[in-house]
C-alpha cells in the first residue's frame, strides 16, 4: 500500500517533490506483484501539479496491466474536488473555470503534430468561451508553446494537460506533463554538454536548443517563463528527470532530486491581469 500525504498548502515546489517520492513508491509496489493500493484517505489538499503527476503515473501503470485500488479521501470536499478534476484516470467534463485532467496518447506511426493540434484546438475553444478575456492571449500562447515543445522535442507516448482558474483566489494554474526522453535526455542524445540535470534545465531556459544546429530553437521555454514571471507576475516550474527548476515570488532556483521523473512536467501559476495583456514585449 502506498499512502498519499501532501502538504496542506499552495507550495507547488514542495508538493512536486512529495509526489516524486510517492511515484517512486508506486513503481516499487507495482514491481512486486503487479498490484497497487493507493491510500488517499488522509489527503487534505492536492494542487493541479500533483493531481497531474499522480494521475499520469496511475494511467501509465494501468496501461501496463497493473491492478489498482484507490482508497478515497475521508474529507468529502477533497474527494468531490478530485472527481471534478477527473482524478484518477482523467476524462472529466470541462467546466466554466477549468479543463480537467486530460491524457492523450501517440500510437506507433501516428503523426504527433496532428494529434497535439487536435487536442490543443479543443482546449482553446474552452478557454476562449469561458476564461476571462484578459487571460486568453497569454493562455493561448503558453499552452500552445508548451504543446509545441512536447511535440518537437520529447518523443512522448503519453501526454497530459489540465488548466484551472480559481475564482476566489484569482489565479490560474496550467500543468503539462509528458513521458518523453526529458530535457537532460535530449541534451545527451544530441551530445550537448551539461553538468547535471538541473543545469540542463537552466540551459534550456536560456535558449540553448536540444537540437544541434538549431540556434534559438529553444527559446520557447525561456519566453514562456518570461511571460509568466514578468508579464503576468506569476510562478513557473519545470521538473525533468532529476532536475527541478523554479521561478517564484521573483526568485529563481534549481536542485537535483533523489528520484527521477520519467518525463517532463511544466507548471505555471499567475493571476488574471486587470486588463488585456499585450504579450508581445515578453515573447519577442
Amino acid at each position: 500500500m502506498v499512502k498519499v500525504i501532501l502538504s496542506e498548502s499552495d507550495d507547488q515546489k514542495k508538493q512536486i517533490e512529495e509526489c516524486i517520492k510517492i511515484i517512486d513508491e508506486m513503481s516499487l509496489e507495482y514491481s512486486k506483484d503487479n498490484k497497487l493500493v493507493l491510500d488517499l484517505s488522509s489527503l487534505k489538499w492536492m494542487l493541479c501539479c500533483s493531481a497531474l503527476l499522480l494521475s499520469g503515473k496511475i494511467v501509465e501503470l494501468k496501461n501496463k496491466g497493473c491492478k489498482i485500488s484507490i482508497i478515497p479521501p475521508e474529507k468529502s470536499d477533497v474527494s468531490n474536488y478530485l472527481t471534478q478534476l477527473g482524478f484518477p484516470l482523467g476524462g472529466g467534463k470541462s467546466k466554466d473555470t477549468f479543463i480537467p485532467i486530460h491524457h492523450f496518447f501517440i500510437k506507433e506511426g501516428e503523426d504527433s503534430t496532428k494529434l497535439i493540434e487536435k487536442e490543443i484546438g479543443e482546449i482553446f475553444k474552452i478557454i476562449e468561451k469561458n476564461f476571462p478575456s484578459g487571460l486568453i492571449n497569454g493562455v493561448f500562447y503558453l499552452v500552445g508553446e508548451m504543446a509545441d515543445n512536447v511535440d518537437q522535442h520529447s518523443k512522448f507516448t503519453q501526454g497530459s494537460v489540465m488548466v484551472q482558474f480559481y475564482n476566489k483566489k484569482g489565479h490560474i494554474d496550467i500543468a503539462i506533463l509528458d513521458n518523453g526522453i526529458t530535457i537532460p535526455g535530449a541534451y545527451e542524445k544530441n551530445n550537448l554538454e551539461f553538468r547535471d540535470d538541473s543545469q540542463a534545465l537552466t540551459k534550456a531556459l536560456s535558449g540553448i536548443s536540444t537540437k544541434v544546429g538549431e540556434l534559438g530553437r529553444g527559446k520557447g521555454l525561456g519566453t514562456s517563463k518570461k511571460l509568466v514571471t514578468e508579464g503576468l507576475k506569476g510562478d513557473f516550474y519545470i521538473l525533468s528527470r532529476k532536475g527541478l527548476y523554479w521561478a517564484e515570488n521573483g526568485k529563481t532556483g534549481s536542485k537535483l532530486l533523489e528520484k527521477p521523473l520519467n518525463g517532463t512536467l511544466i507548471c505555471m501559476r499567475f493571476k488574471a491581469p486587470g486588463k488585456d495583456l499585450n504579450i508581445y514585449p515578453y515573447i519577442e
